[in-house]
């Protein structure tokens, strides 16, 4: 997150320190963005965190994109248009031995590909802010392994897919007419998997979670 922030301010500081800008290019464009997010599963709950427990939830995130902006004729200032990505971004792992014969491992792994819709307004001196919002084809897949009161559960899973609603906001700066820099918040409309707890079952664990991610992005227009 730190550095994250860090390289936020970066963008601010070359942008403020920019002596002139061109309007970025109308039409078709490429991005890639990297940063921090994740799927929001739970925390373990209290009962699980005996002597030997771990968790890690959320780590970095990246996504690449394309999309084509048109200029609206009446407001200069301000272009729309349709934007299309990949998300990827780190597993969320789980482990818990308490001594008494339950050991067990759960991974959740994830990614988005979606389909939105723009709108950027540019300020003065190429600061800009733009929206985006529409669907995500999210996928998800927890698996888990161990045993059980000293029995071997073996390895299981589960994998579904579902389209969500994706929105997105953020802010840049472009610094020529083929290329901007910006910083970007999205959010993936999920349902919460359940708890888990020291059974094998996979009941309800497989619910397509809420995404978050936050990135810092560079952009070329053509």
């Amino acid at each position: 997150m730190k550095k994250l922030l860090i390289a936020s301010g970066v963008i601010l500081s070359l942008a403020i320190a920019a002596p002139s800008f061109a309007a970025i290019n109308a039409g078709a464009y490429v991005g890639l963005g990297a940063g921090i997010g994740g799927m929001d599963t739970p925390e373990l709950p209290a009962n699980l965190k005996g002597p030997n427990y771990s968790e890690n939830i959320g780590g970095g995130a990246g996504r690449i994109y394309a999309g084509y902006l048109l200029k609206l004729a009446s407001v200069p200032s301000l272009m729309y248009g349709v934007e299309t990505g990949y998300t990827k971004y780190s597993n969320n792992k789980y482990y818990i031995n308490d001594g008494l014969g339950n050991n067990l491992h759960w991974k959740y792994s994830g990614y988005n590909a979606d389909l939105l819709g723009v709108v950027k307004y540019t300020f003065v001196k190429g600061f800009n802010a733009f929206v985006k919002g529409g669907a995500a084809y999210t996928g998800q897949k927890v698996t888990m392994n161990g045993s059980v009161k000293h029995t071997n559960v073996g390895t299981q899973s589960k994998a579904r897919t579902k389209v969500l609603p994706k929105v997105e906001l953020g802010a840049g700066y472009d610094f020529t007419e083929h290329f901007g820099v910006s910083t970007s918040y999205s959010h993936i409309f999920g349902n919460k998997p359940r708890q888990l707890d020291k059974t094998a079952s996979m009941k309800g664990l497989g619910n397509v979670a809420t995404v978050n991610t936050l990135l810092v992005n560079a952009e070329y227009h053509f």
